[in-house]
């Protein structure tokens, strides 16, 4: 009877390690095993900035939110990248500071930024499927398709990042929800 009560305590820590290494998404929806990732081994996003296929001021759309939380933001995607990816650029110094410089300094912030790692900016990383829109028929189309795994990183400093979290997405709403969500700390 010992052993099997050994056994059994064993086999339960084991479970227990191996669940503890499942990633869920903030629904309880499983995405896979997590992956243990060195620094060595984290993306560089910000060393592609002159290849960069999109850059952008403006605001997240397709959320209900305030006009002003969801603008004044800088965006980047690489569809071409072997990688693709959107990144969200947030100048540093609050929402007060973007609405009082306004779009059109933010962006002039912005284009120098790849010059010096967009140090003026926060910077978060959305790592997820995406389609080339100048090689799709429909120049209507979105380049994403839903349901997408998504891989959220936040850059720690230069070109350093930290893997956030890792999400399925069901729609485009639930994309920009996850974005605004990640930007301002709120969780999914």
């Amino acid at each position: 009877m010992k052993c099997n009560k050994t056994f059994i305590a064993s086999y339960s820590v084991l479970l227990i390690l191996m669940l503890s290494l499942l990633c869920f998404d903030g629904a309880g929806r499983e995405l896979g095993l997590r992956t243990f990732i060195s620094s060595d081994s984290l993306p560089h996003f910000l060393k592609l900035c002159d290849s960069w296929d999109l850059n952008a001021t403006g605001f997240l759309m397709g959320i209900p939110r305030g006009r002003d939380s969801l603008g004044h933001l800088c965006f980047s995607a690489c569809y071409s990248c072997q990688n693709t990816f959107d990144i969200i650029f947030v100048l540093k110094g609050g929402l007060s500071r973007r609405i009082k410089l306004g779009d059109e300094s933010i962006s002039k912030i912005f284009t120098s930024g790849c010059a010096n790692t967009f140090q003026d900016f926060d910077c978060y990383a959305f790592v997820l499927k995406m389609k080339n829109p100048d090689k799709m028929a429909d120049m209507h189309a979105t380049r994403y398709s839903f349901p997408t795994a998504v891989t959220v990183y936040k850059r720690i400093q230069a070109d350093n990042w930290s893997l956030v979290k890792k999400y399925l997405v069901k729609s485009y709403k639930e994309y920009r929800t996850l974005q605004f969500n990640t930007i301002y700390g709120l969780g999914k």
